[in-house]
Formats: C-alpha cells, sequence, structure tokens
C-alpha cells in the first residue's frame, strides 16, 4: 500500500489504474466546477468498471453524471462507465 500527498485542484492523477478511489469530506470544500473537474480526473485514473466511493451527502457534480452508474441506492459508491 502506497500513501502520498496529491494535490486534487493540479487536475493530474497521480497515476492510472486503481481499481478504487475514496473522496471522503474533501469536494465539500470546493467550487462546483471544480468538483467537477476533480470527479472527471477520478474517472481518468480508474480502471475501466473501476469505483468512486464519496461522502455519504455528496452527489455527483453536473455534468459528471455520466461517467459513473451508482451501484445500490443510498450508498455514494459509484462504477465507472
Amino acid at each position: 500500500m502506497l500513501y502520498q500527498r496529491h494535490d486534487l485542484l493540479s487536475l493530474k492523477p497521480i497515476r492510472t489504474g486503481f481499481s478504487l478511489v475514496v473522496c471522503k469530506n474533501v469536494l465539500l470544500h470546493f467550487t462546483e466546477e471544480e468538483r467537477a473537474a476533480v470527479v472527471q480526473m477520478f474517472h481518468r485514473a480508474l480502471d475501466e468498471g473501476g469505483f468512486l466511493a464519496t461522502e455519504h451527502t455528496q452527489k455527483l457534480p453536473p455534468g459528471t453524471e455520466h461517467l459513473f452508474r451508482p451501484v445500490a441506492p443510498y450508498v455514494k459508491i459509484f462504477r465507472k462507465v
């Protein structure tokens, strides 16, 4: 397992090929445009069929809904399409 710092607003994934990206309690501090850009960056970082997990109160930003499908109702886990 590897942990490292990453400036999400650089909009450059630290690498690609992730199966899971977990983003909790971060996106709420960004503007709507920044949220959309970061979610798009997560999409680029994920393998096909990879998962994005967000805060339970967080919705996908407008314009990014087509990038992911909800895994199940009442949870904020999305699968890359």
